[in-house]
């Protein structure tokens, strides 16, 4: 009986060291992205998006990736098809930007503005491309203009150009 006490004891002490440890690894690997994230949605940065004749309202995140390229506008960029397979549209920087400490990859929504850093490409997303390692949001059209925003980009069919500005 007294074997089967402790016995029993030492099974229940394991199994809430494993809940404690489980819960410390847990809350380590996601702090960092909830933290982040809402950095980003606190202190964004306002800016605009021309396509063509038309103006769209965004905001760039406080990702490094994003602060930079903020200090380095006004940007007028060439933008085209990467495939006709993706939903997204692509226009190369002239210079790499710093991603360090951000995520190895992102799960960009229709609407987001992206940076994919293999090559120094903004990406303007008008569908769900799923995650890809590379690739960075940095910003989002802003709720009003966000419809709009993604039928026009959509709708481009051959190489244009895209100013992108501070507000």
């Amino acid at each position: 009986m007294k074997k089967k006490i402790i016995y029993t004891s030492v099974l229940f002490i394991a199994l809430i060291a494993t809940l404690f440890i489980y819960n410390d690894l847990h809350s380590r690997n996601y702090s960092n992205v909830s933290n982040e994230n809402v950095v980003q949605k606190s202190k964004r940065r306002a800016i605009k998006v021309k396509i063509n004749n038309k103006q769209f309202n965004a905001h760039l995140n406080k990702s490094i990736a994003a602060q930079e390229l903020y200090r380095r506008l006004p940007q007028s960029l060439d933008f085209n098809d990467l495939s006709p397979d993706f939903d997204e549209k692509i226009g190369d920087l002239n210079k790499k930007i710093n991603i360090k400490g951000m995520s190895k990859g992102d799960d960009p929504k229709p609407g987001d503005i992206g940076y994919w850093s293999p090559q120094p490409r903004i990406v303007l997303y008008f569908g769900d491309v799923g995650y890809w390692e590379g690739i960075h949001v940095i910003g989002s059209f802003d709720k009003a203009d966000k419809n709009r925003a993604i039928r026009t980009i959509q709708s481009q069919k051959s190489n244009f150009n895209v100013k992108i500005l501070r507000r």
